[in-house]
C-alpha cells in the first residue's frame, strides 16, 4: 500500500510513478499517437473522403468506456470488500480471544488477579490462547499472498512504529529492487512474490514453535510427518491451527476453566465461526479471479481503441500535432483505467496498491496485547486489576486533572452507595428487633392467658369439692336423728318428725345407692 500526502492540491502525487496506472498505460498510448502522426502525414486525404460522419465510432467508444467503468467498479467493489473482511476477521477473533481470557479469569471479590505465578493454569492458558489466535491470523494473511514459506512468520517484537506499508522502504537493496519494468509492467511472478514476502515478514506472538513448524509442514504441497500421517496442504493450515484453538478451549472447561454460563460461552464458538466465516470470504477474492470472459473482453478492445483512434483523430483534425495530442490523451485515459481496475481486482496479489498484511498482522498483535493487558507474557507487565482500575489507567495515560476528577466523583459515588447500604442494613436490623419484641409480648400475653384460665378452673374445682363437703356434712347430721324417731313409733304409735322438713329429704348423692329416705321401705 503507497500512502501519500493531500497537501498543496495533491500536487505531491505527480511525483510517484512506482504503483501509477499512468505509466504502465504510457507504452499503449505513445504508439497510438506516433500511429496517428504518420498517418496524418501520409493519407490524411484518404481518411478523410472515407470517413464522413464520426458517429458510427462514437458508439463503439462509448461500449468501451462502459465496459472499463464496469469492471472498475466491479475491481474497487472487491478491493474495498477485502479490507474489509480483514478487518472483521480481525476484530472477531479479538472479541473472541477477550472473551475467553475474561470468561476464564480469577473473579474474587475485590477483584484481584493471579500474578507473579508463571505455571498459574490461567496465564499458561492466556498465553497459550494469545499465541494460537495470532499464529491463525497471521496463517491466514499468509496464505491469501500467496505466502507459504513458514520462515516468514517471525516473533512479534514491539516497537513504536509498525511495519512501513511501503515495502520499498527500510529494505535492503538486495532484497527489493524497483526497476523500470516494475513501473510499467504490473509484476506477479512468483520470484517477485517471494522477495516482497521476504521484506515483509509477518510477526507472531512468541513465534512459531519448532514442534508447530513439524506438524504444519515447511512445504506448500503437504508432506508426511513423523507419525507417518499426511500434513494438509499448506492452504489448510489455517484450518488446522483453528482445531488446535478449538481443543485449548475444551480441555480448559475440563480442567475447571471458563466457567461462565453456557449461553455466554457459545458466542465465543460464534465469534470464532464469525472470523473463519470472514476468512473464506477473502479467500473467495484471493483464489476466484475476475471472471476471463470480461477482463479478456476488455482487453481486447482497448486495444482496438488504441489501434482505430488515430483513424478517426486524422480524418478529423487538420493539426497533425494536435491529432496526435488528443489521440494520446483518449488513449491514455482507456488505459490508465483498465490498468487500475487490473490492479485493485486481486487486492493481495501486488505488493504496490494491495492489502497490507504485515501491517494488519502488527496492528492485530498489539491489539491483542492491549485488550489482554494482564496476560503473563515477556512482552507486557502484569497490571492492577482491581476497583482502582481506573484511576491506575489514568495516572499511567496522563490524561490531567479531568480524568482525576472523574476518578474523585467516582469514589464519592462509591462511598454514597456504601453509606446507603449501611443504612438500609441498619433499618432492617431496627424492623427486626421489633417484630422480635412483639412476638415476646404476644407470647407473655398467651402464657398469662393461660395462667388465668388454669386459676379459674382450679377455684372452680374448689368450689365444686366444697359444696359436696357441705352436702356430705348434712348427710351426716341427718343420720342420727332417724334412727331416734323409729324407735318411738314402736311403742307408741307415730310421732312428729323432729325436723322440720324431714318428710322432704335432700336427693342423696348420685353415687351413694344404698342410701334411702327416713319411713321408706328400705329402712323399716
Amino acid at each position: 500500500m503507497i500512502t501519500y500526502s493531500k497537501v498543496a492540491w495533491g500536487l505531491g502525487l505527480l511525483r510517484k510513478v512506482y504503483g501509477s496506472a499512468f505509466p504502465r498505460a504510457l507504452p499503449v498510448a505513445f504508439i497510438s499517437a506516433m500511429v496517428t502522426l504518420v498517418l496524418h502525414l501520409t493519407c490524411r486525404d484518404y481518411l478523410r473522403d472515407m470517413w464522413v460522419h464520426p458517429y458510427p465510432y462514437s458508439t463503439f467508444s462509448w461500449v468501451v468506456g462502459f465496459l472499463l467503468v464496469f469492471r472498475a467498479n466491479s475491481a474497487y467493489a472487491r478491493y474495498w470488500e477485502a479490507a474489509t473482511g480483514a478487518t472483521t476477521m480481525a476484530a472477531r477473533l479479538c472479541a473472541a480471544t477477550v472473551s475467553a481470557v475474561i470468561f476464564d479469569a480469577d473473579h474474587s471479590p475485590k477483584g484481584r488477579r493471579v500474578r507473579g505465578a508463571a505455571t498459574h493454569p490461567h496465564l499458561l492458558f492466556r498465553e497459550r490462547l494469545l499465541h494460537l489466535v495470532s499464529l491463525l491470523h497471521g496463517l491466514a494473511l499468509q496464505n491469501l499472498r500467496s505466502d507459504w514459506d513458514l520462515t516468514n512468520l517471525t516473533k512479534h517484537v514491539q516497537r513504536d512504529a509498525a511495519p512501513d506499508l511501503d515495502p520499498r522502504v527500510g529494505a535492503k537493496k538486495q532484497d527489493f529492487k524497483v526497476g523500470l519494468t516494475d513501473v510499467l509492467v504490473l509484476q506477479s511472478g512468483k520470484r517477485r512474490r517471494r522477495q516482497i514476502n521476504r521484506v515483509l515478514p509477518l510477526p507472531v506472538l512468541g513465534d512459531v514453535l519448532q514442534s508447530e513448524r513439524d506438524a504444519l509442514y515447511q512445504g506448500a504441497e503437504g508432506g508426511s510427518l513423523s507419525s507417518g500421517q499426511f500434513s494438509a496442504r499448506a492452504q489448510e493450515r489455517v484450518a488446522i491451527v483453528h482445531g488446535w484453538i478449538h481443543q485449548l478451549l475444551r480441555r480448559r472447561v475440563f480442567e475447571g476453566g471458563l466457567e461462565a454460563p453456557a449461553p455466554l460461552t457459545t458466542r465465543l464458538y460464534q465469534e470464532l465461526a464469525d472470523a473463519m466465516l470472514a476468512y473464506e470470504q477473502l479467500r473467495k477474492l484471493a483464489y476466484l479471479p475476475f471472471p476471463f470472459p470480461t477482463s479478456q473482453m476488455v482487453v481486447v478492445l482497448v486495444l482496438l481503441y488504441a489501434a482505430t483512434m488515430p483513424l478517426l483523430v486524422t480524418a478529423w483534425i487538420t493539426k497533425a500535432w494536435f491529432a496526435s495530442g488528443f489521440c494520446f490523451l483518449a488513449v491514455l485515459t482507456y488505459a490508465a483505467l483498465s490498468e487500475v481496475a487490473r490492479d485493485l481486482e486481486d487486492p493481495f496479489l501486488y505488493d504496490a496498491n494491495d492489502i497490507p498484511c504485515a501491517r494488519l498482522q502488527y496492528e492485530f498483535n498489539e491489539r491483542l496485547l492491549a485488550e489482554v493487558r494482564g496476560a503473563s507474557t515477556t512482552e507486557i507487565p502484569c497490571v492492577l486489576a482491581g476497583d482502582d482500575l481506573l484511576a491506575e489507567v489514568f495516572k499511567a495515560a496522563g490524561l490531567g486533572t479531568a480524568m482525576e476528577e472523574m476518578v474523585i466523583v467516582e469514589e464519592e459515588r462509591k462511598k454514597a452507595e456504601e453509606w446507603e447500604r449501611e443504612r438500609q442494613e441498619q433499618e432492617a436490623k431496627a424492623k427486626e428487633k421489633e417484630e422480635e419484641e412483639a412476638r415476646r409480648l404476644q407470647e407473655m400475653e398467651r402464657l398469662s392467658t393461660a395462667k388465668e384460665r388454669e386459676a379459674r378452673t382450679l377455684e372452680a374445682i374448689k368450689s365444686q369439692v366444697r359444696d359436696e363437703n357441705k352436702k356430705q356434712s348434712a348427710t351426716q347430721e341427718l343420720r342420727p336423728s332417724t334412727g331416734s324417731s323409729h324407735g318411738a313409733s314402736d311403742g307408741a304409735g307415730p310421732a312428729e318428725p323432729a325436723i322440720a322438713g324431714a318428710a322432704n329429704p335432700p336427693a342423696p348423692p348420685s353415687d351413694d345407692k344404698s342410701w334411702a329416705p327416713v319411713g321408706t321401705e328400705q329402712n323399716v
